[in-house]
């Protein structure tokens, strides 16, 4: 009888906010779609769903490292799917991944954060000892940008073969319902979703609202995340932009899909970014998109085709780029509909699916003799 491969996968809570728990929330929902690929999937959460102190932090992730090891001196599992960012997520996935080790159970390291070579490159010599060999016996890394392959492959932090580019997908939003525009609107929405910080381009934005023309077609921006408030309601103030920018908190589920469908343009002018899911989901409804030229975002919009990029922190490109759209339907409808047809050709879930189904078949090669899945 032929069992399928049993993949756990560690990292936040699925319910947790933010781009790696998207990400396994995803995961979760399309759990059938991965067995049929010969996948059984289980999470093992290592922080909480919502944000905690340092102790609870503690205590949260011990007790992560407990369950995985059980789960491994038993091999309830044979391959584990570790997901990290940088900075403390790389330190404690990295005491995970030894117990991988330890446990000669193959694992999957992926790398959720686009600033993680810089990062890397900020340690001292023993942290960047650590992390080579964290990424060297894994079985396979991925990574969610080719600026991110090249980067870590050029440092020969990997081997080539062992490197894998897993674009993010999500499901179709409006899988069986045609993509129409609505041409008499009368008030332009803008939408931003994410960490709500300078990394994020926050105050850019504010800044390039504030700089808009007056005479332009009545809009609105509407910022939705979670991260500095009160810095953000101090710009608002001091721009004095409050009758146009309103922060609407967090939003997921029906809220967030409600919000996309009811947007126009979407903005995130980002300095750094992994590979935004935020960006994908914009793409699945059609939306004309103003962000920047930087690893991970030029890998889903292609300047002037998909969207509109500036360059970080450029304030006056960034007010022309949402002027532009804000005054022109045609070009926000014909940047939507190519954003729409890029995301259909190269986002969905069912390709993400089928790419981490390949990445899973190198892991398997790993399995340990005796094994209960390896014969198949």
């Amino acid at each position: 009888m032929k069992h399928n491969v049993k993949v756990l996968h560690v990292g936040p809570d699925i319910e947790a906010r933010g781009g790696i728990a998207s990400v396994l929330y995803g995961l979760n929902e399309h759990t059938p779609l991965f067995a049929r690929l010969g996948y059984d999937f289980d999470f093992l959460p290592t922080t909480a769903k919502l944000p905690t102190g340092f102790f609870d932090k503690t205590i949260l992730f011990i007790g992560a490292l407990v369950r995985l090891i059980c789960k491994l001196v038993r091999s309830d599992i044979d391959i584990v799917h570790i997901h990290t960012a940088i900075r403390g997520s790389l330190i404690r996935k990295s005491v995970l991944a030894w117990a991988c080790v330890l446990a000669r159970t193959p694992y999957v390291f992926q790398i959720h954060n686009g600033a993680f070579v810089p990062n890397y490159l900020a340690q001292s010599a023993a942290a960047q000892y650590c992390i080579r060999k964290i990424l060297g016996r894994a079985a396979s890394v991925i990574v969610l940008s080719r600026s991110s392959w090249d980067a870590i492959v050029n440092l020969q932090l990997v081997a080539p073969g062992k490197c894998h580019v897993v674009f993010n997908g999500i499901a179709d939003p409006l899988k069986g319902k045609s993509l129409e525009h609505d041409k008499f609107k009368e008030r332009i929405i803008v939408t931003f979703l994410g960490l709500i910080s300078a990394a994020k381009g926050v105050p850019s934005l504010i800044s390039a609202v504030a700089a808009m023309r007056k005479d332009l077609p009545a809009f609105s921006v509407r910022l939705a995340g979670i991260g500095d408030i009160k810095s953000l309601r101090d710009a608002i103030d001091a721009n004095k932009v409050n009758g146009i920018v309103t922060y609407v908190g967090w939003l997921n589920g029906e809220e967030k899909a409600a919000a996309l469908a009811a947007t126009d343009i979407f903005v995130l002018p980002s300095r750094s970014e992994g590979f935004s899911v935020a960006i994908v989901e914009a793409m699945a409804y059609g939306v004309a998109i103003v962000s920047t030229a930087i690893p991970g975002v030029v890998d889903a919009i292609r300047d002037s085709v998909d969207g509109i990029l500036t360059r970080p922190d450029d304030i006056p490109a960034l007010t022309a780029a949402l002027e532009k759209l804000v005054q022109d339907s045609s070009e926000r409808n014909r940047l939507g509909d190519s954003a729409r047809q890029r995301y259909l050709d190269t986002f969905t879930f069912d390709l993400m699916a089928t790419r981490l189904a390949q990445v899973y078949e190198v892991a398997r090669s790993e399995l340990k003799p005796g094994s209960l899945h390896e014969a198949n």
